[in-house]
């Protein structure tokens, strides 16, 4: 049986999930799992989680660094703990609603003939838009300028491309002997695949900060007085990046629109279908010691608009009847100070869906004519739940209208109405000094949804013989108690699909 052959059950997440999930009951915990990875689990996977629904094992619970994907996170399991290196591991992954990621793997004994059949499943739409580029177009007419900002994931992570990067001339020499900088190159290959051009970034001192983290690229085109000036960006901007180098990562190079080999490099390097970033810095094996890139799919209609802005900007820059290219950059360098980015943000449009997957909500963007890669988030502001309205009045029909004005409009599957509570009245006699006294002594007696209607004193206080203190008078409490009615219903899941907007 499965429970005889499941050894474990971990809980992979990232920081924001860990977050989410402290202080949670081991119910919550797998009920959330299970819940965000379903999306991708098979017949004997759901047996499994029928199983981890009613067994009472504890999971552990990991967080997951670096890229994600299952053989990434049962390396993890494997390097926490060795004992389970004779275990076969089956992980299923998923996204919570709240952009976190999460995974659930199970330790099966090799000896079980169910594990045999617990394959990883091809990865689902959510998981393979994780790690695609994301692209968008911006403008800003006052710094004349037209881009195109391609966002590599952190999960489009791999090895360096060189070990230390070797490059001649003017431009080659200027980057070795930079701290932060930015170009584009070719390298020695047999392929055009192998030869590039690729994008080089160099960061100094920084460079172990930037890992694992989303890298935008932004190819600028700006119109200048006097020149056409082709910009090439790579900036890292998060939290963690600000927190460790106390700034983002931006780094640029500029390329001479009058040189046949710039130009070349340009044409050559938006053609690719694939865009390769590689990391360089001070390191073991020289000035510009490889230390890790990324690489994604290039999506067609990005690289078509690349081509038609970079011909619109030679066309205007071979327009000019005079051209100065030492006078463009200064324009350049006067309408982007060093203190704000010059890689443009993007414009945002978003619509909210209630009662579908997130999958599908993505699949209603792109059908209306969105681009996958332009879809920038998905988020869910609030996870399905059951809730209820209770309404009070002097009758139960006066609480069901009250309960029912209380229940949202979207609300789904409501239930009732159930009577909690039937209207009550009554009247009882209180002792006390004052009539302060009396309301305080009434207040002591009842229960809090009781509310006093009145208070009459009956019989006053009055001196005892003597004069020596004084006799207690009487008061009547009428009291009443409201009828209370309660509905239960379903809010639906409310997710908000967020695009960047293509305006050209």
């Amino acid at each position: 049986m499965l429970k005889d052959n499941l050894k474990d059950t971990i809980l992979i997440v990232d920081a924001k999930t860990l977050e989410w999930l402290k202080g949670k009951s081991r119910d919550e915990m797998l009920g959330f799992a299970l819940n965000s990875c379903k999306a991708i689990a098979d017949d004997v996977w759901t047996n499994i989680e029928s199983w981890m629904q009613t067994s009472r094992a504890e999971p552990s619970i990991f967080s997951m660094p670096g890229t994600w994907d299952r053989s990434k996170c049962a390396g993890v399991i494997y390097e926490t703990k060795p004992e389970y290196k004779n275990l076969a591991i089956a992980v299923r992954t998923g996204t919570t609603g709240f952009g976190g990621k999460i995974a659930v793997a199970l330790c099966m004994d090799d000896s079980s003939l169910q594990v045999n059949n617990i394959k990883p499943t091809k990865q689902n739409d959510a998981e393979a838009a994780s790690n695609q580029i994301k692209w968008y177009f911006a403008k800003n007419d006052k710094k004349h300028v037209h881009q195109i900002v391609a966002i590599l994931p952190r999960e489009a992570e791999v090895p360096a491309r060189v070990g230390n990067l070797v490059s001649g001339g003017a431009v080659g020499l200027a980057f070795l002997k930079a701290t932060w900088a930015a170009t584009a190159l070719f390298l020695d290959g047999d392929t055009p695949e192998s030869e590039g051009p690729f994008v080089f970034a160099k960061a100094t001192n920084v460079v172990e900060a930037l890992k694992h983290e989303p890298v935008s690229v932004a190819f600028a085109f700006y119109r200048m007085r006097s020149g056409g000036v082709f910009q090439l960006f790579v900036q890292v901007d998060s939290p963690s990046v600000r927190s460790q180098i106390g700034d983002r990562y931006v780094s640029e190079r500029a390329f001479d629109l009058d040189s046949k080999e710039d130009v070349e490099l340009i044409e050559r390097l938006i053609s690719r279908n694939q865009l390769e970033i590689c990391f360089v810095a001070s390191g073991a094996k020289g000035p510009c010691t490889g230390f890790f890139g990324l690489r994604t799919d290039f999506p067609q209609t990005a690289r078509d608009i690349l081509r038609r802005e970079f011909d619109d900007l030679v066309s205007y820059h071979r327009g000019l009847p005079e051209r100065n290219p030492q006078s463009a950059i200064a324009q350049y360098n006067s309408e982007n100070p060093m203190e704000d980015t010059p890689v443009l943000d993007p414009q945002l449009e978003s619509r909210k869906f209630t009662d579908i997957t997130e999958e599908q909500a993505v699949n209603m963007i792109v059908n209306g004519g969105i681009p996958r890669e332009g879809i920038h988030k998905v988020t869910s502001s609030r996870s399905e739940q059951e809730k209820m309205s209770e309404g009070r009045g002097k009758n139960p029909d006066e609480a069901t209208a009250n309960a029912k004005s209380n229940i949202p409009q979207e609300a789904l599957d409501i239930r009732g109405p159930e009577v909690i509570q039937q209207p009550e009245k009554g009247s009882n006699s209180i002792e006390a000094q004052s009539e302060e006294e009396a309301r305080g002594k009434w207040r002591a007696q009842k229960s809090a949804d009781a509310q006093l209607d009145s208070l009459r004193c009956v019989t006053a206080p009055k001196r005892r013989f003597l004069g020596i203190g004084r006799k207690a008078g009487v008061w009547q409490a009428s009291w009443s108690r409201s009828a209370v009615v309660r509905f239960r219903y379903r809010l639906p899941i409310e997710i908000t699909v967020t695009w960047f907007k293509q305006a050209q």
